[in-house]
């Protein structure tokens, strides 16, 4: 099933899961952390798969909200569900412990890539 829908597509409806509420492109984007551009794809894409729904806003034309159908609910949940199981099976043929590790490195790199990138910045002229 996950192979089917790239990762923002999930990002989108599992928020829309989530949250429940009807929320504009530009929230979407502001949450998930990508462009307004990418957003507009993906929800062109679920649009068309009839996942969301999109409705104007009746005082302010410019608006536009965006809602999870029924069937992107059930899509949103059997996903997140297959993803469970997938963490699940990882946790328990990897260890606990050794992701633990895994983490602990992954979180070292990345505090070392972003102290290069903060002193990088600031030998700029």
């Amino acid at each position: 099933m996950l192979d089917e829908f790239n990762c923002g597509e999930i990002g989108v409806l599992s928020m829309l899961a989530f949250d429940q509420n009807p929320v504009t492109a530009g929230e979407l984007s502001e949450k998930l952390n990508v462009t307004t551009a990418r957003i507009a794809r993906i929800l062109n894409s679920l649009e068309s798969k009839q996942y969301i729904r999109r409705k104007n806003d009746r005082t302010d034309r410019r608006k536009t909200f965006v809602t999870i159908t029924k069937k992107g609910k059930e899509l949103a949940d059997s996903t997140k569900k297959e993803i469970m199981d997938k963490i699940i099976q990882v946790i328990q043929e990897v260890g606990y412990d050794e992701i633990q590790t895994y983490i602990s490195i992954v979180l070292k790199i990345r505090s070392v890539l972003n102290n290069q990138d903060t002193i990088s910045k600031s030998k700029q002229w």
